[in-house]
């Protein structure tokens, strides 16, 4: 797996940048390798692994935060409560043996879903085939039929983003995007990244 940076290994978390950039900071996770400039590389399985490790280090992602902070603005403590239990242990059970209401299981299942994120092991969304063409090719022509479907909306996202679901290296993604750029289907922008052309 490529190192990445620690935007996207956040976005590969689903957590804050700013919570992955305050752990390291405070010394309960180190990165795998930092830079001359001395910015952080991570390898996101070895990262999770960390995370996992640590017991007393509850770490929500953007999507449990925003669902805890939903159940507080509706006044409902009880709901933020069990949803924050259930993350922080995420390998307890809760049941309707245990005085768990099916409301509150259902609130446990949904904080669980939305931390997923945090729990797999990366492994490449789309699998490329090692004897039918080089990386490469076989990126640019699966992101030229994405393109055609309409999955994007304006913009690619980051090659190294593109990089961990394809599971190849950066350099592979940025051939294949140069590829799509000569044939008109995407246009790059420096420190900005590729929009669709």
């Amino acid at each position: 797996m490529p190192l990445v940076t620690t935007n996207v290994a956040a976005q590969a978390l689903g957590i804050p940048r700013r919570t992955l950039a305050r752990l390291w900071k405070s010394g309960v996770i180190a990165p795998d390798s930092v830079t001359a400039g001395g910015h952080a590389r991570w390898d996101v399985d070895t990262l999770r692994r960390s995370l996992a490790a640590n017991p007393e280090l509850v770490v929500l992602t953007v999507e449990q935060c925003v669902a805890v902070s939903e159940a507080l603005a509706d006044d409902d403590a009880r709901q933020a409560e069990v949803m924050l239990y259930a993350a922080r242990y995420p390998r307890a059970t809760f049941s309707v043996d245990e005085g768990f209401t099916e409301a509150e299981l259902r609130w446990v299942e949904r904080i669980r879903a939305l931390g997923e994120a945090l729990c797999r092991v990366t492994k490449p969304r789309y699998q490329l085939d090692p004897v039918a063409a080089y990386f490469w090719q076989q990126v640019r022509d699966h992101l030229a039929a994405r393109i055609e479907a309409g999955e994007f909306d304006r913009w690619l996202p980051n090659r190294e983003l593109l990089a961990l679901e394809y599971g190849v290296s950066v350099r592979t993604v940025d051939r294949a995007i140069r590829e799509l750029a000569g044939k008109g289907l995407v246009v790059s922008f420096p420190s900005k990244g590729t929009a669709l052309a």
